[in-house]
């Protein structure tokens, strides 16, 4: 996965390759986990995530609760997560859970 500071923005960004499932997530969970303890995230100069997951067509449930660690961590930096989509069954996941409701999400 990669990852981009902007510092202009006071932002995170995390790009998802593919899914998010539970056959990957923990590894995505160690890498952000891993992330976000370094110096590096622990400076003062972000405090929002965008999620990329334009070339993710499926969110199960291991990657809900994943998406929902991070609403709760990053809201306690006082900031907000924004996910990028292009699938509608992510689109209608993020709805039915009312995930949509604690972070903003741009369908693309």
């Amino acid at each position: 996965m990669k990852h981009v500071f902007e510092k202009t923005s006071g932002r995170l960004t995390l790009y998802f390759p593919n899914d998010v499932v539970s056959t990957n997530v923990d590894s995505f969970r160690k890498e952000v986990d891993a992330l976000l303890d370094s110096d590096k995230a622990v400076s003062p100069d972000w405090k929002d995530i965008k999620l990329e997951l334009t070339d993710a067509r499926i969110v199960n449930s291991a990657g809900l609760n994943f998406m929902v660690t991070l609403v709760k961590r990053v809201k306690t930096r006082n900031g907000r997560v924004e996910a990028v989509i292009s699938s509608e069954h992510i689109r209608r996941t993020l709805m039915f859970t009312r995930l949509d409701r604690q972070m903003k999400v741009v369908f693309n």
